[in-house]
């Protein structure tokens, strides 16, 4: 009797579980193509805007960032590589990545190398 309520017990924890996974998967790719936009519509802006919109795109990159190493989570090669070039907000990181992804315009509509 005891088994049949621990297995019940885990059933439900597990498909818990997978629908929490499933919800974070569907945030990260909707995250993912709002950075994509922000991306690209910073080349369309005046600087001031395009300043606040590259400050906006560093602390989206820290609720990334806690989600993936905190919690091991997998995600795309994209958001990874987001992750790893928006790491620290700074003078010169600004510039670096306003160089490799604005500037070079590397960066287009659905390239997935970021």
């Amino acid at each position: 009797m005891q088994i049949d309520i621990m297995s019940k017990t885990l059933m439900d924890n597990l498909l818990t579980i997978q629908r929490c996974n499933n919800e974070v998967e569907s945030i990260l790719y909707n995250i993912e193509i709002l950075i994509k936009s922000i991306l690209n519509n910073i080349t369309n802006i005046d600087d001031d805007k395009s300043i606040a919109l590259i400050k906006s795109l560093f602390e989206i990159q820290e609720s990334v960032a806690f989600v993936v190493f905190k919690f091991n989570h997998k995600t795309s090669d994209f958001l990874y590589n987001f992750i790893y070039d928006f790491e620290r907000y700074d003078e010169y990181a600004a510039k670096y990545v306003f160089d490799k992804y604005i500037s070079s315009k590397r960066f287009q509509g659905n390239n997935t190398d970021l």
